[in-house]
């Protein structure tokens, strides 16, 4: 089984200015998230009334916007996670700028990152990501969402997950 990741490899302030830069130019939510965490914005409150998401949503996007300035690098791999699908979410946020015309400093890092990310699940592009948008809604009946998670140990306490936590 993969060890995953965990991890800090933290960007230049002058890599993370320009990440930050062209994060914020795109068009969609984790730029958005990453303007209010460089206005100097913390109030997830705040910033899913501005974004008009879920306030765990806009925590969610909050605290990876804290991540990637960190350069923290985290997938938990277990027996019932295998950590791909997180590398991959992880892994769409860096890859938004890799068709903008950066120095040369920030793909490679970018890269780098990137690369960490393909330990745990080598079917992640190397290749510009968009931005995914809403995503219609299929679901015939409603279901109830599961309660908050409030296990500290836990990489997604800050959401609503089903099961045991990874």
């Amino acid at each position: 089984m993969n060890r995953g990741l965990d991890e800090v490899f933290p960007p230049t302030p002058e890599v993370w200015a320009e990440l930050a830069r062209y994060e914020m130019a795109g068009d969609h939510q984790f730029g958005k998230a990453v303007r209010f965490l460089e206005e100097g914005g913390t109030d997830r409150n705040l910033l899913a009334e501005r974004l008009g998401v879920k306030v765990d949503y806009a925590d969610w996007l909050l605290n990876y916007a804290r991540k990637m300035k960190r350069g923290t690098i985290r997938v938990v791999v277990s027996e019932k996670n295998d950590g791909r699908e997180t590398a991959s979410n992880q892994a769409h946020h860096y890859r938004y700028v890799l068709d903008d015309d950066l120095t040369s400093e920030t793909p490679h890092y970018v890269e780098t990152v990137i690369a960490k990310f393909r330990t745990v699940n080598p079917d992640i592009p190397i290749t510009s990501a968009n931005a995914q948008g809403a995503q219609d809604s299929y679901e015939r009946e409603t279901r109830s969402e599961p309660a908050l998670c409030t296990n500290p140990d836990c990489e997604w306490a800050w959401t609503r997950h089903g099961g045991d936590c990874s």
